[in-house]
């Protein structure tokens, strides 16, 4: 991307507030960036640890050791991809549904009134421990979208390759970009033609989740947005749902968007249903 291009795009996410928002300053403290440089640290201290230690045995097969390394390894997938494809995993598999989690029970300890709700369902509903009957519960459901948007655990960019003829963004035109190599070589002397796309964009989901336009007094931890009662109307509702953008957008849309209500709303049922009611808010 060109100096000038890059330096319009910097100035229209970090002035225009219709398109964007930064988030308070909490999310950009230096104790925060430390403690997740920190546990990225660790995680890829840990993940090549046991790399190291699986691919110093005897192959095994997948049956006798149903791990994912090994599966793929011995799938034929080289190593050090393997390593790789592990590592994603562990994000979305483990990182953010907890954290998101720890979210959501901390926030409803501070909203008794919505956590009592949602009890007063699991209790009728018979303390489910499906996912079915789980994704029937509507406060349930508005809990986890809310811990969801609330915490924004998935702060990768989001890129997207502008299109050849270039790209209208917030009424800003982004150019396109892209170019041609023409190569031959020895060993294939017939030319050949490289397209090079140089104009990538990215956007954090997290300025979106907490944009004060599609969600006032983002902040807060609010489950009532999603109820879609009385109180909202449906062009707040269309804007809301326009900027919840946790799990991407297009075709490369997480696959948890399908399951929401899934590993959250089982350990809020089983937590809740553990304790036998709702959980009080630490004293201070």
């Amino acid at each position: 991307m060109a100096t000038s291009s890059l330096e319009s795009f910097r100035h229209l996410l970090m002035n225009r507030q219709d398109c964007s928002t930064e988030i308070s300053a909490n999310f950009e403290s230096v104790s925060l960036r430390v403690l997740l440089f920190h546990n990225a640290l660790r995680k890829r201290q840990w993940t090549s640890h046991q790399f190291q230690r699986l691919t110093s045995l005897p192959k095994p097969s997948p049956a006798q050791y149903p791990t994912f390394i090994n599966a793929m390894i011995h799938a034929g997938i080289p190593p050090q991809l393997a390593l790789l494809e592990a590592r994603d995993l562990l994000g979305p598999g483990t990182n953010t549904t907890s954290t998101t989690l720890a979210h959501i029970l901390w926030g409803l300890a501070h909203d008794t009134r919505f956590q009592d709700g949602i009890v007063g369902d699991l209790e009728s509903a018979g303390w489910p421990g499906d996912l079915s009957a789980l994704e029937k519960l509507p406060r349930l459901k508005a809990a986890i979208k809310e811990g969801i948007r609330w915490t924004a655990a998935a702060c990768a960019m989001l890129p997207r390759i502008v299109p050849e003829e270039g790209a209208i963004l917030c009424g800003h035109f982004i150019p396109g970009g892209v170019s041609e190599k023409r190569f031959s070589s020895w060993q294939a002397p017939v030319v050949r033609k490289l397209i090079l796309y140089q104009t990538v964009l990215g956007t954090n989901p997290a300025w979106y989740l907490h944009d004060p336009t599609a969600f006032p007094s983002p902040e807060l931890y609010r489950p009532e947005r999603w109820m879609n009662d009385s109180s909202r109307t449906a062009q707040s509702n269309a804007v809301r749902d326009e900027f919840y953008i946790p799990w991407s957008k297009g075709q490369s849309t997480c696959i948890g968007v399908y399951k929401t209500a899934g590993p959250p709303g089982m350990d809020i049922s089983c937590t809740h249903g553990g304790i036998g009611g709702s959980i009080l808010p630490p004293v201070t």
